[in-house]
C-alpha cells in the first residue's frame, strides 16, 4: 500500500466547466441536475428519477445523511460494489476513501450539506502491488432537500479510470472542487476557497470511462422512505 502524506487536499473555486464537463457521465448527472431545480436553491429528492439518467445510472448514487457526521449510501449503482467488491447499500460514504482521508472528507460533506455547495473530488487508489493497479476517479456531489425541506439527501456519481483488480479499492483525495449554490444561478466559479494547510500533489489528467452496453442498475435499499 502506498504512504499517505496526511496532507489536506487543496480546496479551490470550481468554474462550470471544470465541474461539469471533465466526464460525459458527470456531465449528464450535473446537467440533469441543474434542470431539476427550476429556480429552486435545491432540487427535492422526490424530483429524482433514475429513467432520466440511464446512461449514468451504474455510476450514479443516493446519499441520506442521518445526523451531522453520518452519511451512508441509499442507493448505489453497480459500478460502486464492482469497486468495493462487495454490496455498498447501507455503508457510509467514507467506507470508499483512507482512513487518512476520512476526516477531511466528512468536513466538506458537511459543509456540502450545510452551506450548499456542489462538490467534486478527484482521486487515486492506494495501490498494493500487482493486485491493485493504479487507478484514478471523480466523485461529484450534489445536494438535494427531503419532504419536509431540509438538505439531507444527495444525488452522487463516481467515475473511474483503470483497472479494479482485488477489492475493496480505497481512495485518497488529490482534489477536493467547491461550487457555492445560490438560487436563480447555474453553477459557477464563485469566489475560491482559501486552501487548506499542506498542497496536494497535481491529479493526473482524467479520462472518460467507456460507456457500457449492458443494462444499468440502481440498487435500492428496502424500508424507509426518503
Amino acid at each position: 500500500m502506498t504512504q499517505h502524506t496526511n496532507q489536506m487536499a487543496e480546496i479551490i473555486g470550481l468554474s462550470a466547466h471544470r465541474f461539469g464537463m471533465t466526464n460525459p457521465i458527470v456531465t449528464d448527472v450535473v446537467r440533469y441536475w441543474e434542470t431539476l431545480r427550476q429556480g429552486r436553491l435545491l432540487p427535492e429528492r422526490a424530483d429524482v428519477q433514475p429513467t432520466a439518467i440511464m446512461g449514468a445510472l451504474s455510476h450514479a448514487f443516493m446519499l441520506e445523511r442521518t445526523h451531522p457526521g453520518a452519511v451512508r449510501l441509499r442507493l448505489a449503482g453497480a459500478h460502486l460494489a464492482e469497486v468495493m467488491g462487495m454490496e455498498v447499500r447501507g455503508m457510509p460514504l467514507r467506507a470508499f476513501f483512507a482512513l487518512a482521508d476520512r476526516p477531511n472528507l466528512m468536513r466538506q460533506i458537511e459543509t456540502m450539506f450545510s452551506a450548499p455547495q456542489a462538490l467534486s473530488l478527484e482521486v487515486t487508489a492506494e495501490t498494493g502491488g500487482a493486485g491493485q493497479p493504479p487507478m484514478a476517479g471523480q466523485m461529484t456531489i450534489l445536494p438535494l432537500t427531503d419532504r419536509y425541506g431540509a438538505i439531507t439527501r444527495a444525488l452522487g456519481v463516481f467515475v473511474t479510470q483503470g483497472r479494479i483488480g482485488l477489492t475493496p479499492r480505497r481512495f485518497q483525495i488529490t482534489q477536493t472542487l467547491a461550487a457555492p449554490i445560490v438560487q436563480g444561478r447555474r453553477l459557477s466559479a464563485g469566489r475560491p476557497i482559501a486552501p487548506a494547510q499542506g498542497l496536494a500533489e497535481p491529479a493526473a489528467p482524467f479520462q472518460a470511462p467507456a460507456r457500457t452496453t449492458g443494462t444499468p442498475v440502481l440498487t435500492v435499499i428496502r424500508g424507509g422512505r426518503d
